[in-house]
């Protein structure tokens, strides 16, 4: 199941980069917000079912959907820095996006632990609710900060 969730990823991240390439940051945030909220639905899917070949296809549709998460968001950070602090912003956004991991990683654990394996899914899906709520947020942040820019020129 994960080779298929990284050969998910492998595929389609070169696929959502050239999607989202050179897109305004409104319409990039916007599929971010559709992206994990398909994350939240495959996931939720993912710990319902008892179907082998259910579970690994939706595997391989979760690495799909990963390839257009942090390649994108970190391209994103990387357009919106100076060159000359590229190095640094990145760094420091794949330092969170790594700690995160780790945070995620350790809560599915500790969860799995005190709950059992039954908990894990459940825990993943309501991360990507969380994660859904800041980007929908982030999101109509930027379009309302873009309408005032067009409406003040």
């Amino acid at each position: 199941s994960y080779g298929l969730l990284a050969l998910g990823f492998v595929l389609a991240a070169p696929l959502w980069a050239r999607f989202l390439e050179e897109r305004p940051n409104a319409f990039v945030l916007g599929w971010s917000v559709l992206i994990s909220t398909a994350c939240l639905l495959v996931t939720h899917l993912a710990g319902a079912t008892s179907s082998v070949a259910t579970f690994t296809m939706l595997y391989f549709l979760w690495g799909v959907l990963l390839g257009g998460t942090t390649p994108v968001l970190l391209s994103l950070v990387s357009a919106a820095t100076p060159g000359d602090r590229q190095g640094r912003a990145l760094g420091l956004a794949q330092s969170w996006q790594q700690g995160a991991s780790v945070i995620g990683i350790t809560a599915g654990v500790i969860a799995t632990r005190l709950l059992g394996l039954e908990a894990a899914f459940p825990l993943v899906s309501s991360l990507y609710a969380l994660s859904t709520c800041i980007a929908l947020g982030t999101w109509l942040r930027e379009r309302h900060s873009n309408k005032q820019e067009i409406s003040n020129d």
